[in-house]
């Protein structure tokens, strides 16, 4: 591709897909394939592009290049007459086929897709991602990539491009297509045998409990020479005054991927997560052939839960230098003091210096970009969408629950005291079980939905919302959406259509208690639908698609009705693509993180929204809870969002270079 001609608008079809990919991605692709001959002690990536820029599909791309690299390989060795042979590549000549393949081609010399292809492991590509994702990733795969190459031109031309399966614990592998081969698990598995050597001392933490056999091998004396797996393994263990114990240990996922890409990595937390402890098995056992370790690709729109050290687990998977490892966990905790000390000088250099030396140790492996950060030199991402409307909303407590409340925070006081001084069992239990017969924890809540008749949130409406400001002011937004209408502060938006509604509540209490509201007080303009975390993933995907058709028909038919979606942050706050008929979102409480509201509002702020998104966020600044989580969250995302430092910050506005 020519320089001279990118620009944002620049697009591509990589061969063996079924459409174009914007500048960006194509970036994407060009750093990760790049970064051998920068970092070749990094095996991955972390895509952190914000939420609603086309992460999937970059991540699919990415599987079709090296599908596309290594059959160009196979060609080379397979036809070396058609390629270059080692005079011409020293003159520097092009390719006789030309651009044919759709890539440079290998052969042709200072390509730097041949060291990538080089470094990739032969093999299958696993994709990770949370049930609840399963059916949107294969709906983006069917949609993107195509079942054989296609076009007549390309020497790879009938090559099949990819065989996509879904991992059912009950049936296996279970093929996307009715083109691809059938596969059982016993296809991926490596057989390895695993040889008996002489004792070997393993030392154990008190109440450690070792379950798998990596974890023996780990912190065995002759670990270097233990295999990476095996069949179920028998391990005697000797404590210290006894006899020698056998245990069964089971034996880690006998694969070897190409690569692991997991989705919403975010979730992962830590490095103790099981995920990464599995991933960093499979990638740090000596792989069967002696071919490369498997690459670690990354993928979420909010990639910093708590601080900048949140990164460390990642990196640690993909680096393989142990030094640089340590250098990086110490840049990101230098972050971190700096974030937990408070900084209230923006112009303080101590700080800067600090963020600019964390950038320089993130950049080399990490895209995170946001609508008018740098793409290439000269070029930007562009804003496909304009940039969402927020305003807070503030109400406090009803004056005739005040004493209550304020007697519950007490109450909560002492009972965290008693159990931190060890004077009484139970913390905040007690407290929590006085009245067993009102529902507040999910399953609770969802038992006394499923009866509406009989519902003790549909009985108390009126008890729980009379004379409270914020029940009322949530029904006049209802009233007003319904109308094509909305307020943000003493400017009016208005539309020819209905706005829809996505009410994202903290708690499940707090989503049962507005829905009853909802369906008691407003169904004259709106239509409210609960989706619970119960929810199965086909339910789930049922229900958006059967409200997004009802959008539609209140839409044509002039129905001055809103859809009212209310879920919780942790039921749907991610994964949900479909949700881009809802145009207006209200926050009902502060989530634990600041980023489980960037990602609710993805859902909405993404491609294929048509209309202006606009945020109402509500807040009860009488609520101590409330206001400290909200405070807490404020200074973690401080440093992280510097004003003075946002050419370069380190999310969401991270540069190429």
């Amino acid at each position: 591709m020519d320089p001279n001609c990118v620009s944002d608008d620049t697009v591509k079809r990589l061969p063996g897909t079924l459409k174009s990919i914007r500048i960006h991605q194509l970036a994407f692709l060009f750093r990760v394939a790049t970064s051998v001959l920068q970092q070749s002690s990094v095996n991955g990536h972390y895509l952190a592009d914000s939420v609603g820029n086309g992460k999937t599909i970059a991540m699919l791309a990415l599987f079709v290049l090296k599908r596309i690299v290594q059959l160009n390989r196979d060609h080379i060795d397979s036809h070396p007459e058609l390629h270059l042979s080692e005079g011409q590549r020293e003159r520097g000549d092009r390719c006789p086929l030309g651009d044919s393949f759709g890539i440079q081609c290998l052969c042709e010399p200072g390509n730097p897709l041949a060291e990538y292809e080089a470094h990739m492991a032969r093999g299958f590509d696993l994709q990770v991602v949370t049930r609840q994702l399963e059916a949107a990733w294969c709906d983006e795969y069917q949609a993107y990539v195509d079942t054989i190459i296609n076009d007549t031109s390309n020497p790879l031309y009938g090559e099949p491009v990819l065989h996509g399966y879904v991992i059912d614990t009950d049936r296996g592998l279970l093929a996307m297509r009715e083109t691809s081969p059938a596969l059982t698990f016993k296809d991926l598995h490596i057989k390895v045998r695993y040889k008996p050597t002489n004792r070997q001392y393993v030392t154990v933490n008190p109440g450690e409990k070792l379950l798998y056999f990596d974890q023996y091998v780990s912190k065995s004396s002759a670990a270097a020479s233990s295999p990476w797996s095996g069949p179920s393994v028998k391990v005697w263990v000797k404590e210290k005054g006894s006899n020698p114990k056998q245990h069964h240990v089971i034996p880690r996922a006998l694969v070897s991927p190409s690569s692991i890409s997991i989705d919403e990595y975010h979730q992962c937390d830590g490095r103790n997560n099981k995920f990464n402890e599995a991933i960093r098995a499979i990638c740090t056992r000596t792989q069967p052939c002696s071919q490369p370790r498997p690459w670690v690709f990354f993928q979420s729109g909010t990639p910093f839960q708590k601080g900048a050290t949140d990164l460390c687990a990642s990196h640690e998977i993909i680096q393989c230098d142990v030094a640089k490892s340590r250098l990086f966990d110490e840049a990101m905790k230098e972050v971190s003091r700096q974030q937990r000390q408070g900084i209230h000088d923006d112009e303080d250099n101590e700080t800067a210096a600090v963020i600019m030396q964390a950038v320089r140790h993130i950049s080399p492996w990490v895209t995170a970009r946001a609508p008018g950060s740098p793409i290439l030199a000269g070029s930007r991402l562009s804003r496909q969408l304009p940039p969402y409307l927020r305003t807070c909303l503030n109400f406090k407590t009803p004056q005739q629950r005040q004493a209550a409340y304020h007697g519950h925070v007490e109450q909560a006081r002492n009972e965290i005291a008693a159990a931190m001084s060890a004077s009484a069992a139970g913390g905040l239990w007690p407290l929590l079980s006085v009245n067993q017969d009102f529902p507040w924890r999910a399953d609770a809540v969802n038992r006394d939905l499923s009866n509406e008749d009989d519902s003790l949130y549909f009985r108390h409406v009126e008890d729980y919302t009379g004379n409270d400001p914020m029940f009322a002011k949530l029904e006049t937004i209802i009233r007003d959406a319904s109308q094509g209408v909305v307020n943000h502060r003493n400017t009016r938006h208005s539309d020819s259509r209905p706005f829809h509604v996505l009410l994202y509540a903290a708690f499940p209490a707090t989503a049962a208690a507005s829905y009853a509201f909802l369906k008691t007080k407003c169904s004259r303009f709106a239509e409210p639908v609960l989706a619970s975390s119960n929810l199965t993933p086909p339910k789930r995907v049922e229900l958006i698609q059967h409200m997004s058709d009802r959008a539609r028909v209140l839409e044509r038919d002039g129905i001055p009705k809103s859809i009212v979606l209310v879920t919780t942050f942790g039921a749907m706050g991610t994964g949900s693509n479909q949700l881009v008929f809802c145009n207006v979102m209200v926050k009902f409480g502060e989530p634990w993180l600041a980023t489980e509201t960037e990602q609710a509002i993805g859902r909405l702020q993404r491609e294929g929204q048509l209309r202006q998104v606009h945020v109402l966020d509500f807040f009860r600044d009488d609520n101590d809870a409330e206001t400290l989580i909200r405070e807490r969250n404020r200074i973690r995302d401080r440093i992280l969002s510097n004003k003075r430092l946002s050419g370069n910050r380190l999310l969401p506005n991270l540069p190429l270079s």
